[in-house]
């Protein structure tokens, strides 16, 4: 499987599955902000997903 990582950790893609996560940061120094450490999204998409009308 590949995987991508994009926006410096803040992504991450595995275009074979169709499969993302993303988040809106990635987590920093300061331990009481938990936010950077989860995903705010995921995409699953079924193939062709792609292939629509702006591909």
């Amino acid at each position: 499987m590949r995987l991508v990582e994009e926006d410096g950790g803040a992504s991450f893609v595995a275009p074979d599955l169709l499969l993302s996560f993303w988040r809106s940061f990635v987590e920093d120094d300061d331990p009481a902000e938990t936010q950077g450490y989860y995903f705010n999204s995921v995409l699953l998409a079924r193939p062709g997903y792609y292939d629509g009308p702006m591909a």
